[in-house]
Protein backbone atom coordinates (compact mmCIF):
# COMPACT_ATOMS: atom_id res chain seq x y z
CA UNK A 1 0.00 0.00 0.00
CA UNK A 2 1.30 3.34 -1.28
CA UNK A 3 1.09 6.51 1.52
CA UNK A 4 -0.83 8.24 -1.02
CA UNK A 5 -3.41 5.07 -0.69
CA UNK A 6 -2.69 5.34 3.14
CA UNK A 7 -3.61 8.82 3.37
CA UNK A 8 -6.96 8.18 1.53
CA UNK A 9 -7.69 5.45 3.71
CA UNK A 10 -6.90 8.31 6.69
CA UNK A 11 -9.41 10.44 5.31
CA UNK A 12 -11.81 8.20 4.87
CA UNK A 13 -11.81 7.66 9.15
CA UNK A 14 -14.29 9.02 11.42
CA UNK A 15 -12.95 12.08 14.09
CA UNK A 16 -12.62 9.12 16.85
CA UNK A 17 -10.84 6.66 14.21
CA UNK A 18 -8.15 9.11 13.81
CA UNK A 19 -8.12 10.29 16.86
CA UNK A 20 -7.03 6.52 17.92
CA UNK A 21 -4.88 6.30 14.43
CA UNK A 22 -3.13 9.86 16.10
CA UNK A 23 -2.41 7.96 19.56
CA UNK A 24 -1.14 4.66 17.95
CA UNK A 25 1.36 6.64 15.83
CA UNK A 26 2.60 8.50 18.29
CA UNK A 27 3.15 5.92 20.40
CA UNK A 28 4.77 4.07 17.92
CA UNK A 29 7.01 7.29 17.07
CA UNK A 30 7.69 7.28 21.02
CA UNK A 31 8.88 3.78 21.01
CA UNK A 32 11.68 3.70 18.16
CA UNK A 33 12.54 6.62 19.86
CA UNK A 34 16.04 6.95 21.65
CA UNK A 35 16.17 10.31 22.92
CA UNK A 36 12.68 9.62 24.39
CA UNK A 37 13.00 6.17 25.52
CA UNK A 38 16.32 7.59 27.41
CA UNK A 39 13.77 10.17 28.96
CA UNK A 40 11.29 7.79 30.34
CA UNK A 41 13.63 5.86 31.70
CA UNK A 42 15.45 9.00 33.70
CA UNK A 43 11.77 10.12 34.59
CA UNK A 44 10.91 6.53 36.38
CA UNK A 45 14.35 6.48 37.77
CA UNK A 46 13.59 9.69 39.19
CA UNK A 47 10.55 8.13 40.72
CA UNK A 48 11.99 5.39 41.99
CA UNK A 49 14.32 7.45 43.85
CA UNK A 50 11.37 9.12 45.38
CA UNK A 51 11.38 12.31 43.52
CA UNK A 52 7.92 13.08 42.61
CA UNK A 53 4.83 15.23 43.25
CA UNK A 54 1.55 13.44 45.57
CA UNK A 55 -1.79 14.34 44.55
CA UNK A 56 -2.38 16.11 47.48
CA UNK A 57 0.87 18.25 47.09
CA UNK A 58 -0.44 19.11 43.16
CA UNK A 59 -3.71 20.02 44.47
CA UNK A 60 -2.63 22.02 47.46
CA UNK A 61 0.02 24.27 45.20
CA UNK A 62 -2.42 24.48 42.28
CA UNK A 63 -5.33 25.53 45.12
CA UNK A 64 -2.70 28.37 46.31
CA UNK A 65 -2.30 29.63 42.86
CA UNK A 66 -6.21 30.26 41.88
CA UNK A 67 -6.23 31.97 44.94
CA UNK A 68 -3.40 34.08 43.87
CA UNK A 69 -4.98 34.74 40.32
CA UNK A 70 -2.37 32.78 38.61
Amino acid sequence: MSLAEIKQEIDALNPNERGELLHYLRAKWQRDDPEWRAELDRRVEEVRNGYYVTREELEERYGRRVAEGN
